[in-house]
């Protein structure tokens, strides 16, 4: 069997001298093309289907009693097959493609070949791993993206709404000459403001997407609720963790896809300032203090 190497979270420095194997990982949806090296020589290449229970069979076959590296670009495939070779106690480098060094004038681009650069390239310790995210902080950020879709569908669907009523000259229900800030109740007299069969049917439309955004955005807040850690005493966990209002300015919620910055990444600031590694370091903490 292969020797398990000791394997952290979150990156360390990569010394190749503590390794036998280098294997460079080119993956897609459908295959994986892996190039294996050792320190003098390129051992070999070949193609395998997009799974890791069949790559760690491959390496346990083929490479017994010796450490091995593995290194593959970040790309659309996510971080499922890092989670599963670092389960399987192998060291394994999670790249950003543009800090994979190339040679000058090096045109001709193949799976194989890539797989092959990035073996070598780890052999000889060019490369640097990206941070991973943890995988509870990863099924976080996957519900605020949700919930930030949502809500911008739902201030969309709000300025559809007004452009509507601007075109066709009716007015927006308002309180001695002021519009009215959105409410259920404005909602409700969307609905029976008089006008033509066929506005009537596209506002009728337009407020029916207003209450789906609005119910899958309150259903996924809930959803990112259950999964905070409990307990944290922190502001901004309190203000993100609200039901959405229908009256409420969203911006703060839709500006986190668009920067990167997700509802634990708010919740941690008030302890850690300093980098995203820091913020997931403090929300895994937390997740482990709240058991």
């Amino acid at each position: 069997m292969t020797i398990p190497a000791e394997v952290s979270v979150y990156p360390q420095v990569f010394v190749p001298r503590d390794y036998d194997v280098f294997a460079g990982l080119d993956v897609d949806h459908h295959s994986i093309a892996a190039t294996f090296t050792d320190h003098q020589r390129l051992m070999q290449s070949l193609r395998l289907p997009y799974s890791a229970g069949q790559l760690l069979n491959y390496v346990r076959k083929h490479f017994p009693g010796q450490r091995l590296a593995f290194v593959y670009e970040a790309g659309p495939t996510g971080f499922g097959l890092y989670d599963e070779l670092e389960a399987a106690g192998h060291a394994c480098l999670v790249v950003a493609p543009p800090m994979v060094p190339r040679a000058p004038g090096q045109r001709v681009k193949t799976n194989r070949l890539d797989s092959r650069k990035l073996s070598t390239a780890l052999r000889g310790g060019e490369l640097k791993s990206i941070h991973v995210p943890t995988p509870k902080y990863r099924e976080l950020r996957q519900l605020v993206q949700l919930r930030d879709t949502h809500v911008q569908q739902l201030t969309a669907t709000k300025c559809r709404i007004k452009a509507l009523l601007l075109y066709e000259g009716i007015s927006f229900p308002s309180d001695e000459g002021k519009e009215k800030q959105w409410s259920a109740r404005v909602v409700n007299e969307l609905l029976e403001l008089p006008c033509s069969e066929s506005v009537r049917f596209k506002l009728d439309q337009l407020v029916g997407t207003l209450h789906f955004n609005f119910n899958s955005a309150a259903a996924a807040q809930k959803q990112i609720s259950s999964l905070l850690p409990k307990g944290s005493g922190t502001a901004p966990v309190h203000s993100l963790a609200q039901e959405p209002a229908w009256d409420r300015r969203d911006h703060r919620y839709a500006s986190g896809g668009a920067t990167g910055r997700s509802i634990a990444d708010h919740q941690c600031a008030a302890d850690c300032r300093v980098s995203r590694p820091g913020l997931e370091r403090t929300f895994d903490r937390r997740q482990t203090e709240s058991r």
